[in-house]
């Protein structure tokens, strides 16, 4: 067990490094996993995009994640219809915001409970590295702009 600790130690360590050698050579660092505390008016208006070089697929309704681990693919989940018809929009480079609304419209469903599926769908492809916002500039500033905040 301790051979586990220290190289997940070791992997957080040269992460950290990677991101402050990126932030030093100005490029700022998008903490995906904290896109869940964006305000709703800011998450509105990302427009989702893939990251390059696919490690995924959808086969038979399911996301398929690759596994360098296992050097295939494995299901993360069924997408149900919605979450189906979502994706396609997130690959049209459209807004969360409009994508809730033809959500709505295609499936007769309420427009809140329509935005948050489609925005928790969103975080949850970020938190695995398929997807981020298209602006990532933007919501990396809100993120240092409100950790200045804290500070202060």
């Amino acid at each position: 067990m301790e051979k586990q600790s220290r190289r997940n130690f070791f992997n957080a360590l040269l992460k950290e490094a990677s991101i402050w050698f990126r932030e030093a050579g100005g490029k700022r660092h998008l903490p995906l996993n904290k896109l869940s505390t964006l305000p709703e008016e800011v998450v509105k208006d990302i427009e989702p995009v893939f990251f390059k070089g696919q490690r995924w697929k959808i086969e038979s309704g399911y996301l398929m994640i690759h596994s360098g681990a296992e050097n295939g693919y494995r299901p993360w989940r069924k997408m149900a219809e919605t979450e189906l018809f979502i994706f396609r929009h997130f690959q049209q480079g459209t807004a969360i915001g409009a994508i809730s609304k033809e959500v709505a419209g295609a499936f007769n469903k309420p427009d809140e409970a329509c935005f948050k599926e489609v925005s928790e769908l969103f975080f949850s492809l970020a938190r695995l590295r398929i997807c981020h916002p298209a602006d990532a500039e933007e919501i990396a500033a809100f993120f240092e702009k409100q950790s200045r905040e804290s500070i202060d």
